[in-house]
């Protein structure tokens, strides 16, 4: 019988801590970006093939961050687009802004930088900043992802909140 009482004592704390961890709202770790490029700049440099890049997008993320984004990023890549002449391999830097999609107040500023193909895309992030509900949001974490005028990029990482 005290067993069974033992059996039932444990079986009721773990039914109260599982309760008590799930009413937690747990932090992100991991949202996808999709979007598309509206804005595109860039600047052969002398040697003629580097070339300096500065562009503007925006879309939708999914996962932990939902909601629509915008973002800045910059950078040089070793190609030059009216030759075609270069190994396109590069470097970004970025400011992300997601909106919560629940929430137009709340916002999360973050940084991303890294390395670049004509093609593809990777490196870290950071949050740098918040408002609203995800004003005490903090994080870090890394990015892969397609590079192109239509892309989709995946974060994953630790938030902390």
């Amino acid at each position: 019988m005290k067993k069974l009482i033992l059996l039932i004592c444990i079986f009721v704390l773990l039914i109260a801590a599982t309760g008590a961890v799930s009413a937690d709202n747990p932090a992100p770790n991991s949202f996808t970006i999709s979007g598309y490029t509206n804005s595109y700049d860039y600047k052969i440099v002398s040697n003629g093939r580097n070339t300096k890049f500065d562009l503007l997008a925006e879309g939708a993320s999914t996962g932990d961050l939902q909601g629509p984004f915008t973002f800045e990023e910059w950078g040089s890549v070793d190609f030059n687009p009216e030759t075609y002449q270069g190994s396109g391999n590069g470097t970004n830097n970025g400011m992300l802004t997601i909106t919560n999609g629940n929430d137009s107040n709340s916002q999360v500023v973050i940084w991303f930088g890294g390395k670049s193909t004509l093609y593809t895309v990777a490196g870290t992030w950071k949050v740098v900043s918040g408002k609203g509900a995800w004003r005490d949001l903090e994080g870090r974490g890394e990015y892969t992802g397609d590079a192109g005028m239509v892309f989709s990029v995946t974060f994953t990482g630790e938030f902390n909140d």
